[in-house]
């Protein structure tokens, strides 16, 4: 059983293959054993057997009745009689140089049979490792989004157990993908109407504060999106305007191509920005102040419509 399950070590389970190689490890070393004793009993002819081929009453020791299959021992005066290597002296009275070990696997058969179990097991201690790691890194060594679903990938191609920690690997990497769909769709950002009806908010606007909460939100990922620079570059510009247009807003008289540029600049955000009403406003303002002045230079073309705000 041991044999048989060594030689499917790529798809057995790594718990299985773990303990099924430290059966093997001990099995081959009593083997050896065993073998190296009826050698110096002077057993010396040998021949491979396929005992799995054969009834199971058939390859039984005659003396403890085991089922033989790694290794057993006959004597061509006792046709289809055969005993195990521990029961070598009760097969019959010949000299042993007449016996016959017959065999299953070789001793190098049975090594790399064994390795493999091994590199089985360890395959799944490493990407456990590898796991933990990840999930678990600091700011400057976190992984990136493509590492964590390489991790995923892995696992289902080893077809490793589908336990807590691949379960907990999976609803991050979920999660990730999701933060990094919603910040894509915040980057690509839909151009709003220079003038807008109402000068409202869109259906899908984020407030500043939603928005600086969800940049936080992204760094405290345990995984890189290639998205975060980026939305904290976004989130930078946009704290940049409100500051210059609280400053501008402040002012008695606010230029109006200072207005005009921060209104421009306001499109390039898909954010909510509630001083954007107020900024028309005092734009409209600003340019019939400025036409104003400008008619004040020639009284004799000020008219009353030009005094009054529309």
């Amino acid at each position: 059983m041991i044999c048989k399950m060594a030689s499917k070590a790529d798809v057995l389970d790594v718990v299985v293959a773990s303990t099924v190689q430290k059966d093997m490890a001990i099995m081959i070393e009593d083997e050896k054993a065993l073998r190296e004793t009826v050698r110096k009993l002077g057993v010396i002819d040998s021949e491979r057997m396929d005992f799995e081929l054969l009834p199971d009453d058939e390859r039984q020791c005659v003396k403890c009745k085991t089922t033989c299959f790694m290794s057993a021992i006959s004597c061509s005066c006792k046709p289809g009689l055969l005993v195990c290597l521990h029961h070598v002296k009760e097969l019959c009275s010949c000299p042993p140089y007449k016996y016959k070990l017959r065999y299953r696997y070789t001793l190098d058969d049975l090594y790399p049979m064994m390795n493999a179990l091994k590199l089985r097991a360890e395959s799944y201690n490493e990407w456990a490792l590898n796991v933990n790691e990840a999930l678990e890194a600091k700011i400057n060594k976190k992984k990136s989004l493509v590492s964590f679903k390489a991790l995923i990938e892995e696992s289902e191609m080893k077809k490793f157990p589908d336990n807590d920690l691949l379960r907990h690997l999976r609803l991050v990497t979920q999660d990730a993908e999701k933060c990094a769909s919603v910040a894509q769709q915040l980057l690509n950002g839909k151009r709003q109407t220079r003038y807008r009806s109402g000068g409202g908010k869109s259906q899908n606007q984020l407030t500043v504060n939603e928005l600086r909460q969800f940049v936080t939100q992204l760094y405290a990922l345990p995984c890189v999106l290639s998205q975060t620079p980026l939305l904290k570059d976004l989130l930078n510009r946009v704290e940049d305007f409100q500051q210059h247009s609280q400053k501008l807003l402040s002012e008695e008289t606010p230029s109006a191509a200072e207005l005009q540029d921060l209104l421009d600049v306001s499109f390039e955000f898909d954010v909510e920005l509630p001083q954007l009403a107020e900024m028309r406003i005092r734009l409209e303002q600003a340019r019939w102040l400025e036409e104003v002045q400008q008619a004040c230079l020639d009284p004799s073309s000020l008219t009353l419509d030009d005094m009054s705000v529309s």
